[in-house]
């Protein structure tokens, strides 16, 4: 079995990490020996901007889901969202975390399933389009980080705690359901899964699946792969 969690964003208040943090423990704990890997599809904090000599503080809601993963050899997956891209190397070499930037396609249990973040579905424009692709290029961080760690890890959270609805958009839910339609029927998949939408959805098509993993942030709502199917659940609602 795979659990795949989108969407917590770690570092909005002290209080709801708390809540978070232990929430998802609880989950992973429920599941026992049956998960083999657990993948966390993006927006994992409110804002990540990682520093060699400094790691966000908010990265200490995670290591106990990190403890319990690794004491029972479960695989631990990342795949970066607009929230937190700009990671080095800590996630890898210290946590042992898959670090995954772009798209991607993996076998899962005989189907072939589409995995994205789904920011990049949700930019229109051609400014908008260039804009995402700056902020992610190692220039850009580069030059970011000449910014003190303290000062630099503290703007980007403050202004996305500010300016930052963690609400459901409904042009943002159909441009990734449009979107996913489109894979299913370009490409040799048979489910595609995004976050980022923060409503949790299961759209069948001719094609193949489509699903959304909801927003652990809003509702504890993730999903469930297993060889025969995938479930949307929201936590405590699970009967394995």
């Amino acid at each position: 079995m795979i659990l795949v969690f989108s969407d917590i964003h770690f570092g909005r208040t002290e209080e709801k990490d708390h809540h978070l943090s232990q929430s998802l423990l609880d989950c992973v704990r429920a599941y026992g020996a049956e998960l083999e890997e657990i993948i966390f599809l993006g927006d994992v904090f409110e804002s990540y901007m990682e520093y060699r000599l400094r790691i966000d503080s908010e990265v200490s809601y995670l290591r106990p889901v990190v403890v319990e993963a690794k004491s029972r050899n479960v695989t631990l997956s990342y795949h970066v969202g607009n929230h937190d891209p700009w990671h080095l190397d800590f996630f890898e070499d210290q946590l042992g975390f898959n670090l995954v930037t772009q798209p991607l396609i993996r076998m899962l249990f005989g189907r072939q399933v589409y995995l994205s973040h789904g920011d990049e579905e949700d930019v229109r424009g051609f400014r908008s389009r260039f804009a995402r692709h700056l902020m992610r290029t190692p220039i850009y961080y580069n030059l970011y980080r000449l910014i003190p760690s303290r000062a630099g890890q503290a703007i980007p959270r403050w202004v996305s705690r500010k300016y930052a609805d963690p609400r459901p958009n409904e042009r943002t839910i159909d441009r990734l359901r449009v979107a996913a339609s489109k894979i299913l029927k370009s490409e040799k998949i048979d489910c595609v899964i995004f976050g980022h939408s923060h409503q949790q959805t299961h759209v069948p098509d001719r094609n193949g699946d489509y699903f959304n993993t909801g927003s652990w942030f809003i509702d504890l709502s993730y999903l469930e792969i297993l060889p025969n199917t995938t479930v949307p659940r929201c936590w405590p609602d699970h009967d394995s």
